[in-house]
C-alpha cells in the first residue's frame, strides 16, 4: 500500500487467538529492515478485531452462539448469502440458524467450510462483552504468571547454598 503524502507503507495484519495485544504485534525495526529494499517505510500493524473473519473449523466452534455472515462460492439451497447464529460444526461443515428464514422454510442450514468465500462475525453487544471478558481473563493470567516468577526468584535467592561434596571421601 502506498501513501503518497508520506512514504511507502508496509501493512501487516497480525492474526492471533483472542485479542492481539499491541506489544505482541511490534517487531523490531531490524527485523523489518532485513525485508526492506533500502527505502524508508512506515509500518502499519493491525489485527482483524472482534468482528474477525472465520477461516478455520475451530473459529466456527469457538464462536458458536454468535451472529455471523457467510457467503458461499456455490449456491446452497438456492442461495449464496447467509446470516444467522452459528450453532456449531458437523464434520467439515458449519450449521447456522438463519435469522431471515421465511415461514415454512428450514431455518437451520449446513454449509461446507470449503465452499465458503467469506465468513465473518457480526459485531454485537454479546460479542463485545465476550471479547472484553477474554481480554480481562488473559491479563489476569499473565499477571498471576508474573507474580509466580517473582515469587520463585525471591525464594531461590533466599535458599541456603549446600556445601559442595568432597570427592572420594
Amino acid at each position: 500500500m502506498i501513501n503518497r503524502m508520506w512514504r511507502p507503507a508496509v501493512a501487516v495484519c497480525a492474526v492471533l487467538l483472542g485479542l492481539a495485544p499491541l506489544r505482541a504485534q511490534q517487531p523490531t525495526g531490524r527485523q523489518w529492515q532485513l525485508v526492506g529494499d533500502g527505502k524508508a517505510y512506515r509500518l502499519e500493524i493491525s489485527s482483524p478485531g472482534i468482528d474477525r473473519p472465520l477461516v478455520r473449523k475451530s473459529d466456527f466452534e469457538r464462536y458458536a452462539g454468535h451472529l455471523a455472515k457467510i457467503e458461499t462460492a456455490m449456491p446452497v439451497e438456492g442461495r449464496k448469502r447467509f446470516r444467522g447464529v452459528l450453532i456449531g460444526t458437523e464434520g467439515e461443515a458449519v450449521r447456522i440458524r438463519r435469522d431471515d428464514a421465511a415461514e415454512g422454510e428450514e431455518a437451520e442450514v449446513l454449509l461446507p467450510i470449503e465452499d465458503m468465500s467469506e465468513a465473518k462475525l457480526m459485531l454485537t453487544d454479546d460479542l463485545v462483552t465476550e471479547a472484553l471478558r477474554r481480554e480481562k481473563s488473559a491479563k489476569r493470567k499473565a499477571r498471576e504468571a508474573r507474580k509466580e516468577v517473582r515469587r520463585e526468584e525471591r525464594h531461590s535467592r533466599h535458599r541456603p547454598q549446600r556445601p559442595a561434596a568432597k570427592g572420594g571421601e
